[in-house]
């Protein structure tokens, strides 16, 4: 049986992105503008209701993609990014670019880079578990264009126990053996649905990534296959 490992984000060099394009960035805008007012004049009603309604704006957008199924191409919109926002988490400076970047309200884990990009292709991934789908990375304050990420839309999904520790870190992925697949990474469903989804990678896979030397996420063997 081969070994899996967790694929997740570093707990230090994290580098959150929001989604982005005219009607979301309006929405989004609002939604900060009565989040940036002085205390004595937030009106909570207000800022709630600003928050909401970019909250169901992003999750209307996105809807398809918790169905695990393939996305037409272009779907998202010519003017769709991710944008390196100061305001979640108040960045005092931008931190280092890494290859992977941990989007905000959407159902994907993580967006790659394209050296990610090109490993999980060179194993097979396209083809039997994931949508690469790619997205401009820009700045938010400076309007400065990053490069080329990927959205990671898992297709392939398996049911399993995903068991939580201090401080919600997950500590045990428990996958039936008769579950796994022979595919290069997964994302395994907690089977009650307490947990959020986690990534699990194939051992070779990830001897490769960590060859390569990317940067922005860890592996971690806590995978258990029964």
């Amino acid at each position: 049986m081969r070994r899996f490992y967790w694929w997740t984000t570093t707990k230090v060099l994290k580098i959150r992105a929001r989604p982005s394009n005219a009607h979301l960035d309006k929405l989004h805008a609002n939604w900060i503008r009565e989040k940036e007012k002085p205390p004595e004049k937030i009106d909570a009603e207000r800022w709630q209701q600003a928050f909401d309604n970019y909250q169901d704006a992003v999750g209307q957008l996105f809807k398809p993609f918790r169905k695990g199924e393939v996305v037409p191409e272009g779907y998202l919109g010519a003017d769709f990014r991710l944008l390196l926002t100061p305001h979640r988490p108040n960045y005092i400076y931008y931190p280092e670019m890494t290859d992977v970047i941990m989007p905000f309200d959407i159902p994907m884990s993580m967006a790659v880079s394209e050296r990610i990009a090109e490993i999980l292709r060179r194993f097979g991934a396209e083809e039997q578990a994931v949508q690469l789908i790619p997205v401009p990375v820009y700045e938010e304050t400076t309007g400065l264009y990053l490069g080329r990420f990927y959205l990671v839309h898992y297709l392939l999904r398996v049911s399993g126990v995903i068991v939580l520790g201090e401080g919600l870190e997950t500590v045990r992925i428990e996958v039936a053996g008769s579950a796994v697949p022979d595919a290069p990474l997964f994302r395994v469903q907690d089977v009650e649905a307490r947990t959020k989804p986690e990534e699990v990678v194939r051992e070779d896979v990830r001897a490769a990534l960590e060859g390569a030397g990317i940067t922005g996420c860890r592996f971690v063997p806590i995978v258990r296959v029964r």
